[in-house]
C-alpha cells in the first residue's frame, strides 16, 4: 500500500506559498487519486483545489507493450480539446520564460504541466504523477 504522505517531488512542484492543506484518497488502485486542498489556487481564476493522479503501474489495459501515465494522458487531453470537448487543465500559470500561453499544448512532452515522476513508498518504485485543474 502506498505510503499517505505526497512525494517531495509534487510539492516541490507547487509555486512558492502554495500548500497543501487537506488530501483525501478518491480513487486507489493502478493509480492514486487524490482531492487537494491548497492554501491558493494553482492559477488564478481557480478554486483553491485540485486533483492529482499518481500512476501505479504504467501497464495500459488496452495494449500490454504501451506504458501509460502522464504523457499519455496530456495527449488524450489534447485530442479531446480538438473535438471540441471539455477537459480538466493540468496547467502551470505563465511566466516570463513561457510564451505566455499557460497551458500545455496538448503533446506529451509535458512543459508547462504539472507532471513528473517520483519514487513511490514503500518500495521507492518510479511513477508518473500529474496535477488538474478541480472541476466542481
Amino acid at each position: 500500500e502506498a505510503s499517505g504522505e505526497l512525494p517531495p517531488e509534487i510539492l516541490a512542484s507547487l509555486p512558492p506559498g502554495v500548500q497543501v492543506l487537506d488530501k483525501k484518497k478518491v480513487s486507489d488502485g493502478w493509480h492514486e487519486g487524490y482531492l487537494l486542498t491548497l492554501s491558493e489556487p494553482l492559477r488564478p481564476g481557480q478554486e483553491p483545489k485540485a486533483i492529482l493522479r499518481i500512476w501505479r503501474s504504467q501497464l495500459s489495459y488496452w495494449r500490454p507493450d504501451t506504458l501509460t501515465g502522464w504523457a499519455v494522458e496530456l495527449r488524450a487531453i489534447g485530442l479531446a480539446r480538438q473535438a471540441g470537448l471539455p477537459t480538466a487543465g493540468c496547467q502551470r500559470p505563465p511566466t516570463a520564460s513561457t510564451s505566455g500561453s499557460g497551458g500545455d499544448s496538448g503533446g506529451t512532452d509535458g512543459e508547462g504541466s504539472y507532471v513528473g515522476v517520483c519514487a513511490r513508498a514503500p518500495r521507492g518504485e518510479a511513477c508518473d504523477w500529474a496535477i488538474y485543474d478541480f472541476v466542481p
